[in-house]
């Protein structure tokens, strides 16, 4: 009996690399086009629910009626943050499901300021190159700096967040708030000595003194002769 059944081909197996961009100097494969973007940051970036911990993010400003029709999840990002400047995301981006409005939104946690809360991410991006001007006159936000470091959810530590653009927190994610951020030398080279806090002029004046400690006598052995002498020499 004759089969007329048609006989077709093996089935081809999928190759995912075959679906992926590569550089063949590098031998390395990317999900995504690597002449048309920067890095994955930059492909991603109208999709921050993809947003990843640790990724440099631009703050690119907000509106008061921006401000006004966001979710009430969402903090003010003009009272932390400066335009044009570079924050990074403690972690992934996270989306919630909004009952009130019934669909799905987007929280950013932006390291630095995880002690206050969440923000939108229409307020950033995460492209290479800078969508808005960045080039922004320094401000003094913190008015009278306290002599201690500002506790870290208190109102001063917020502004001088702001004031160094996040720089007393860092972006490396991997150091202490204020490990390597020096205060008191902020406080001198970004005001002039009539904008000192009285704290910070007293503890000039007092280190312009001269200093009342007795001078150690220089010794009479000299470096050649150090280990010939035998309380010296650890190894007699």
């Amino acid at each position: 009996m004759k089969n007329d059944k048609v006989q077709l081909p093996p089935p081809k197996e999928f190759f995912f690399r075959n679906a992926m961009y590569v550089d063949k100097i590098k031998k390395e494969y990317y999900e995504y086009d690597i002449i048309k973007y920067v890095g994955k940051e930059d492909w991603l970036n109208p999709f921050p629910f993809k947003w990843e911990k640790g990724w440099p993010i631009r703050y690119v400003g907000a509106t008061q009626e921006q401000i006004d029709n966001q979710n009430d999840l969402y903090l003010d990002p003009r009272e932390y943050f400066v335009l044009g400047r570079i924050y990074a995301l403690t972690e992934d981006a996270i989306i919630h499901y909004d009952t009130k409005l019934k669909k799905c939104i987007v929280t950013l946690d932006v390291y630095g300021l995880s002690q206050f809360g969440k923000f939108n991410p229409d307020f950033f991006e995460t492209l290479n190159e800078s969508t808005v001007e960045s080039d922004n006159p320094f401000q003094i936000i913190l008015k009278n700096p306290p002599k201690e470091l500002p506790d870290l959810k208190s109102k001063e530590y917020i502004q001088l967040f702001k004031e160094t653009a996040g720089n007393i927190a860092g972006r490396t994610l991997d150091e202490n708030t204020y490990d390597n951020f020096d205060y008191i030398g902020h406080i001198k080279v970004t005001r002039k000595p009539e904008e000192y806090p009285d704290w910070l002029t007293e503890m000039i004046e007092e280190e312009k003194k001269p200093s009342t400690a007795i001078p150690r006598s220089k010794s009479k052995i000299g470096v050649e002769n150090y280990f010939n002498q035998k309380k010296s020499n650890p190894f007699n």
